[in-house]
């Protein structure tokens, strides 16, 4: 409708209005498409921003996760008292 350019198949006395009406149904759509793709775009924006934000949170609780585990290992070590040679070996399986 918004590409219709042909108006000659219309009455003489009703070209022009033809032409208005197309004119003004052509702003109405560009302002909504318009109003559209910024909403996309603020959405893209949006999941990029959480997906961001989602790796980083990832990233962090994996990390709290392996110094947890070497926190606990180390930890076990000092209930070894009468077996050194055994904790020496734990202790360098740490690092």
């Amino acid at each position: 409708m918004v590409e219709f350019g042909n108006f000659e198949i219309c009455w003489e006395n009703d070209q022009f209005k033809a032409k208005g009406l197309v004119a003004s149904i052509r702003e109405v759509v560009h302002k909504k498409d318009s109003f559209t793709r910024m909403k996309q775009e603020r959405d893209t924006e949006r999941n990029e921003r959480l997906a961001k934000q989602s790796a980083e949170r990832n990233a962090s609780i994996e990390k709290r996760i392996r110094l947890d585990d070497i926190k606990n290992r180390l930890s076990a070590l000092f209930t070894i008292d009468d077996k050194p040679h055994q904790r020496g070996k734990l202790y360098w399986s740490l690092c």
